[in-house]
């Protein structure tokens, strides 16, 4: 997605998660698509000093405190700058995007009741310079870790290349922000620096954690979830190069694989005419690849949802991105065709019942007989 106006400063795609809702036109085309759209209306939070943490926020919370000198979940960026852009004028407008999102204002604190989230007062954002003679050492001088009590947890800072092209470095903790919340951020700082009024996009996240707080756990999720996970399949067993450690340490490589234009554009035929979304064929296909691998026929594997579940969370800011399990069963007397359609119900199901904690969606594994040391997720 590039250039939202006509002062447009950054190029930036938002397509990274399998979105929650499906397009009205894509719903249509699975004929029995599930709407995934909670209608209940999420009210504005009544002002307090402490607000509570969603489900999501509490995970990421206590993850980052077990490695506070960590990485793992800063969501650093870098984006070229247009000549003659106004650095004050760029400062001003991070600024006034802080005053006006209080989640950009929230650190995460114990209060009266344990862990809450706290808005502070705006003050001014502090737009950096970096001096460094590379990228990567502009990048190393950057991004450092976020005390999550000590907002905002967002910083932003300005490099100079070689060529002499502003580069605006921009770091955000996953605690507030998420894949979805970051073209959000940079499209409202565009906005203000184009001296464009930014609309009242009415409630923000902190109603959104309290509205879940006073809802519970969805009673129809709770249900569909305990049917999935009655039986739990056994923990699936890949074959490795080396011995698996026993504390988990986030070292690991990435395997980059690019499918051609002509290899695209078949699936995504075969999509159109089968009612399928490309997550649904490569999931299957992933499917096929792990219990050939393997040897099962019967396992769960984590997948990315946006947690977005009502219209009115489309433009809010904050981590909503969950991780929900999705079980399948690549079993030998399927056909394609059957094991595609198996594939696709899961997946709709799964978007459907959503909104259900990690921390619930645990304690239904085990109830249900799953090892307590092996993660479903």
């Amino acid at each position: 997605m590039r250039a939202w106006s006509r002062n447009a400063l950054f190029a930036c795609t938002s397509q990274i998660f399998m979105p929650a809702v499906l397009p009205a036109g894509f719903a249509k085309k699975l004929g029995d698509a599930p709407s995934g759209i909670e209608q209940a209306e999420i009210p504005a939070a009544p002002k307090a000093d402490f607000y509570p943490l969603s489900p999501t926020q509490v995970s990421l919370y206590f993850e980052s405190q077990m490695d506070p000198d960590g990485l793992s979940y800063n969501m650093p960026g870098a984006f070229y700058l247009p000549k003659g852009t106004e650095l004050s004028r760029l400062e001003q407008a991070f600024t006034q995007v802080v005053s006006e999102e209080t989640l950009l204002r929230t650190g995460f604190v114990f209060g009266p009741a344990g862990l809450g989230q706290k808005v502070f007062s705006p003050t001014r954002f502090a737009l950096n310079t970096l001096e460094a003679e590379s990228f990567e050492q502009a990048k190393a001088q950057f991004v450092r870790p976020f005390q999550l009590e000590q907002p905002p947890l967002l910083r932003a800072a300005i490099w100079r290349d070689q060529a002499g092209r502003d580069v605006l470095f921009v770091d955000i903790h996953h605690i507030i922000c998420d894949g979805i919340s970051t073209p959000l951020l940079m499209k409202r700082v565009d906005q203000a620096y184009g001296m464009d009024i930014l609309p009242d996009r009415g409630i923000q996240y902190k109603d959104y954690s309290w509205y879940l707080q006073q809802r519970g756990e969805d009673d129809a999720a709770q249900k569909y979830w305990a049917d999935q996970l009655s039986a739990p399949p056994q923990p699936l067993e890949l074959p490795t190069d080396r011995p698996r450690q026993k504390a988990f340490d986030y070292a690991g490589a990435k395997l980059h694989f690019t499918l051609g234009e002509r290899q695209s554009t078949a699936c995504e035929r075969y999509c159109e005419q089968n009612g399928l979304s490309p997550y649904m064929l490569f999931s299957a296909a992933f499917g096929l690849v792990l219990s050939r691998l393997s040897g099962q026929s019967d396992f769960l594997i984590g997948t990315p949802v946006s947690g977005r579940t009502s219209p009115q969370l489309w433009q809010v800011l904050g981590a909503f991105i969950h991780t929900l399990p999705l079980r399948l069963r690549p079993e030998p007397q399927l056909g394609i065709s059957a094991y595609l359609e198996q594939v696709r119900q899961s997946v709709l199901q799964m978007i459907e019942h959503q909104d259900c904690s990690l921390e619930a969606l645990q304690k239904l594994y085990q109830q249900a007989g799953g090892r307590r040391e092996r993660c479903i997720v």
